[in-house]
């Protein structure tokens, strides 16, 4: 179920994109284009008017859900000063954890 109707996720995108971005189509042709799995891409009117008629819900789109294309990488990739500037501890409970051959290894590579 995709904004209260069973749609593929092309459609699904096409709509949730259309709705954040309040996009405002136009149709070349008369506005009566054939809207099928072959031919969705041809006219943006028409298949916005097709999500529409077959009842897509314009307000069961949640805008910040899901974060998507370069929102994803520049959050992901934040680095706090205090991540920078806090000293590793050799001794750490997660270091303690691991095997003591693997540590002994871990230890020499934080003294380089």
């Amino acid at each position: 179920m995709h904004y209260g109707m069973m749609t593929c996720y092309g459609c699904k995108g096409f709509f949730r994109r259309a709705i954040k971005n309040n996009h405002r189509y136009i149709c070349r042709y008369k506005s009566n284009c054939i809207i099928d799995k072959q031919q969705r891409n041809a006219c943006r009117y028409c298949r916005m008017k097709r999500c529409i008629d077959v009842g897509m819900n314009p307000n069961a789109v949640q805008p910040d859900r899901d974060v998507t294309g370069k929102q994803r990488s520049s959050r992901s990739s934040k680095v706090t000063e205090e991540t920078v500037r806090s000293p590793i501890n050799k001794t750490s409970e997660w270091a303690l954890r691991v095997p003591l051959d693997s540590r002994s290894l871990m230890l020499c590579f934080m003294d380089i």
